[in-house]
């Protein structure tokens, strides 16, 4: 084993989606799957040769399993690597497609977790309950919204039966976030991560992207939550938005309203998964792209950010763009003079 500066996931993370596909990280930001738990066992797939490959290409630094056009490179870990690490710390359920909400990057229609389902989700569960014997966190996220599944919920409560100190890192769109709903899946006092998709900081922006929802509603659980933060039972707290030509105006006042809640803000690229009309007209809303009309705009808004802190870019274009744009005179006069508000 050596000692290095490299991505950590494949050493301690493993990604399952609901067709059984594995992978150490996000699918969307990894080229090849490693195996699939319902063709192999867990120990082949975490031991077997895609994943050391992919292990290797990461101790080389080519990282050739990776699409590092979405991916931030944190490959800042200070970690000790091996390519037949022991079980993973992770586990990251990328799989729920039920959601509340419709949000008009992501869906046009509300979609359902169907009944008929359960004989398969049974047998998705069965199969998913070995891997969990030495786990640490459990990372919930993907298509859907985590309360609006009833098999996540009985996932975890099958999950905590065998693993009760397990901790949960919880993506939601918030509407359901509350301390009913929580109590209810097992997540009181168990929750090291919590990531929000809010998209807006006032409600006239927040209606036109996150359709069927209420912020008033998001905005009182947002609060709950900033009060488990507060109490110290919530160590992080993350608030999303996808930038598009719809919301980027409100970027700086959505940093605000983050701190304010004691949430950091993570902004990060709308992406074309051509599955809502918004992506089969993708162009119109990519403003972080040079030949769009509103561009120049969209610099200015980032150059403003320049001022303030508790956000970051999850988004490596978003970063380089930021990273690109000078200091404004009123921020650095901001920085200079009124640095109580910093």
């Amino acid at each position: 084993m050596t000692k290095r500066s490299c991505c950590k996931a494949p050493f301690v993370r493993f990604a399952v989606e609901l067709n059984g596909s594995c992978w150490f990280c996000c699918p969307t930001l990894q080229k090849k799957c490693i195996g699939n738990i319902f063709e192999s066992t867990f120990e082949e797939i975490w031991y077997g040769e895609k994943a050391v490959e992919f292990r290797k290409s990461v101790i080389k630094e080519t990282y050739e399993g990776c699409d590092l056009t979405l991916c931030t490179k944190n490959f800042d870990y200070k970690t000790m690597v091996d390519l037949y690490p022991s079980y993973p710390e992770v586990i990251h359920l990328s799989y729920i497609k039920a959601c509340n909400v419709r949000c008009v990057m992501c869906r046009d229609d509300f979609i359902y977790e169907s009944k008929e389902n359960t004989e398969y989700f049974n047998k998705f569960m069965d199969r998913f309950i070995d891997i969990c014997k030495n786990v640490k966190v459990i990372y919930l996220n993907g298509g859907g919204e985590v309360f609006a599944s009833n098999h996540m919920k009985l996932l975890v409560r099958k999950i905590l039966e065998i693993k009760p100190n397990v901790k949960f890192m919880v993506l939601s769109n918030g509407l359901l976030f509350d301390e009913e709903h929580c109590r209810d899946f097992g997540f009181l006092g168990r929750m090291s991560f919590v990531y929000i998709s809010v998209h807006a900081a006032s409600k006239k922006v927040y209606d036109k992207i996150v359709r069927g929802s209420n912020f008033d509603r998001v905005i009182k659980n947002l609060k709950w939550i900033s009060s488990l933060v507060k109490k110290g039972e919530i160590p992080y707290f993350n608030m999303m938005f996808v930038v598009s030509s719809l919301n980027y105006r409100e970027m700086v006042k959505f940093v605000k309203l983050a701190n304010k809640l004691g949430a950091t803000a993570n902004f990060w690229r709308f992406r074309n998964w051509n599955t809502s009309q918004m992506c089969k007209e993708y162009d119109k809303y990519t403003v972080w792209k040079e030949d769009h009309k509103e561009y120049k705009k969209f610099l200015k808004v980032l150059r403003k950010l320049k001022g303030y802190k508790g956000f970051y870019f999850d988004d490596p274009v978003l970063q380089k763009l930021y990273d690109s744009q000078p200091e404004s005179f009123w921020v650095k006069f901001k920085k200079r003079f009124l640095t109580k508000n910093f």
